[in-house]
């Protein structure tokens, strides 16, 4: 649950530092013409969220806690099969 407020919450500080900084261009970033535009934006962007969640950040950076690992409280040594 936390990933997906994660991507959420990165999603929303995306969007409004798009939003000022084509405004500092001068583009009307919401208009009626734009709608369609965004739409697919933010889908494209939700699609990348996920797959680089699902991808590479969790396979890369969150396979410490699995099992591979034993916990004995001293340096971490790979568990002997």
């Amino acid at each position: 649950m936390k990933y997906i407020v994660g991507i959420l919450f990165t999603l929303v500080v995306l969007f409004i530092a798009t939003y000022f900084l084509l405004g500092l261009w001068g583009i009307n970033l919401l208009e009626a013409g734009h709608f369609s535009k965004i739409l697919w934006t933010t889908a494209i962007l939700i699609l990348t969220a996920i797959i680089l969640v699902c991808f590479i950040i969790l396979p890369f950076f969150g396979s410490g806690r699995q099992g591979k690992y034993e916990d004995t409280g001293k340096v971490a040594q790979r568990k002997i099969e």
